[in-house]
């Protein structure tokens, strides 16, 4: 695994392709992988990473190099929250005005002229930038959605059935991570990958949920779950808060 994921923004994603073909002739077997929702939703809203960090997993993902475990909560949670997610953005966006004012004695010189034609050219621009999202929202079209709807096509799908539920409630009650008063999402979510990643085998949790982050190093998984992975799996879990930290430790 030689491939250097910090330096894809600089490169077309073409090279960028080819670079990961020659990087995966080196790996020997997939790495198990499950993203939180808040990952998913990030890419509608304020985050660090971009969207082609979620390309660079498609190619993964179609090569074998990676399974991108699914659980239906994560798909439930992502449709909820998904158009809150956009509307945070969506507030942010009107937001971005240029309220320019100016002395008075601005009036005399050529310079203000151009500078309220600038300003007019932006408000229209904005406003049209406005509608076009607004269009691709009600249609389901952005770039985030549809490449999520290809991530999820590619992952393994996992339910939860009945007996995984009522471990996850039991493990609210008695007071385990990950999930906090009132939620079982992540209750959820955990139980249903104690039980279908195979023994032995070392997954890799990113999340940015403080139900998971330990309150000592932020960088780290909470000590308890580190602790029941290792038990129940023989193995260490690694975690990361974000996808591209993933790539560039992993490949």
């Amino acid at each position: 695994k030689t491939l250097d994921f910090q330096r894809w923004r600089q490169i077309p994603f073409g090279v960028a392709l080819q670079r990961i073909m020659l990087s995966l002739q080196t790996m020997s077997s997939p790495d198990h992988l499950f993203i939180d929702t808040n990952i998913f939703l990030s890419f509608y809203h304020l985050t660090k990473d971009d969207l082609e960090e979620l390309r660079k997993l498609a190619v993964l993902l179609d090569q074998g190099a990676v399974i991108l475990y699914l659980p239906d909560q994560v798909v439930l949670e992502y449709r909820r929250n998904r158009e809150g997610k956009i509307l945070e953005a969506l507030k942010q966006l009107k937001e971005q005005r240029l309220n320019l004012q100016f002395p008075q004695l601005c009036r005399d010189y050529s310079q203000y002229g151009q500078l309220r034609d600038l300003q007019r050219q932006y408000e229209e621009h904005h406003a049209k930038l406005q509608e076009r999202i607004l269009e691709d929202i009600s249609n389901a079209t952005l770039k985030a959605d549809k490449t999520i709807a290809e991530l999820f096509g590619k992952a393994k799908q996992l339910k939860t059935p009945d007996a995984l539920l009522e471990k996850a409630r039991m493990r609210i009650q008695i007071g385990n991570p990950p999930g906090k008063d009132g939620s079982i999402g992540d209750a959820i979510n955990w139980e249903v990958l104690l039980e279908e990643v195979p023994s032995g085998q070392s997954l890799t949790l990113i999340s940015d949920d403080r139900d998971y982050i330990s309150i000592l190093d932020e960088a780290s998984l909470k000590e308890f779950l580190r602790t029941e992975w290792r038990e129940r799996k023989q193995v260490e879990i690694r975690f990361y808060r974000r996808l591209s930290s993933f790539f560039n430790d992993s490949f």
